[in-house]
């Protein structure tokens, strides 16, 4: 880019990506800078779009509702639509933690001391033949979550506060032996790969404008373990605040 860039958008995860394309959309000239151009937090997430587990009101309902209607309008590379099953646990169980896909060098750069790492393995597996998705709700500290990607299926999950990103075995036979309980099927599938990423929690999703001297700085972080999820609908209203128009009601 040799002309000035109206906007600098920060991380090149999915928030970041989705928020950069809108605002290209709209006619502003955008430049992205990442640390990690490769290894971000998103490249890590089961990448699941519902259920909308918010209650009516919440922000995240029609950030979610925004995100099914961009991936549901025309056909994606990579968007495929799959049935499964949610189990959820009875009223009164546990609440589930925050976790975020993207945005935690946002504790650096704005000073959020509500920022904290959790850490969340991912295991991937040679797909046995499965196409039904499978997620417990809401998310304790250990859960198991079956999605299915093609030829190979993302296993979850776990949650605990640490910045510590290097695989467990332990937990890894965890993770394994939940999901196989749940899906025999897995018992003998190839594991692939280990992965552990840093996800970010927060109390909630921050979407908001300030003035910092002459600069507009908008944030847009800290989404719950579903960065996917409300990426278009946060990358909406994330761009109308940058461009100094008021997101949708």
């Amino acid at each position: 880019m040799t002309a000035r860039p109206d906007v600098v958008v920060l991380g090149a995860g999915v928030s970041g990506l989705s928020t950069g394309i809108r605002l290209a959309e709209s006619g502003a000239r955008v430049l992205v800078r990442t640390a990690a151009p490769v290894r971000t937090t998103s490249a890590l997430a089961s990448a699941l779009v519902g259920p909308n587990l918010s209650p009516p009101g919440d922000p995240q309902r029609a950030w979610t509702d925004e995100t099914l209607r961009v991936l549901g309008a025309e056909p994606m590379p990579g968007v495929v639509w799959r049935d499964g099953t949610l189990a959820a646990r009875p009223a009164g169980g546990d609440a589930p933690a925050r976790r975020a896909d993207a945005g935690f060098p946002a504790r650096a750069l704005t000073g959020d001391t509500g920022l904290h790492p959790v850490r969340g393995p991912r295991i991937v597996v040679r797909n046995p033949g499965l196409e039904r998705f499978f997620m417990e709700a809401p998310m304790a500290p250990a859960w198991a979550s079956i999605f299915p990607h093609g030829d190979h299926v993302v296993l979850g999950g776990g949650q605990r506060r640490s910045d510590d990103t290097t695989p467990d075995p332990a937990e890894e036979a965890d993770v394994l032996a939940r999901c196989v309980a749940i899906e025999p099927a897995l018992a003998a599938a190839e594991v692939l790969e280990h992965t552990v990423g840093l996800r970010p929690g927060r109390a909630a999703p921050r979407v908001a404008a300030e003035r910092r001297g002459d600069t507009l700085v908008v944030h847009n972080y800290g989404h719950a373990g579903n960065g996917v999820m409300l990426s278009w609908g946060c990358a909406r209203d994330a761009a109308a605040l940058a461009l100094g128009a008021a997101p949708p009601a």
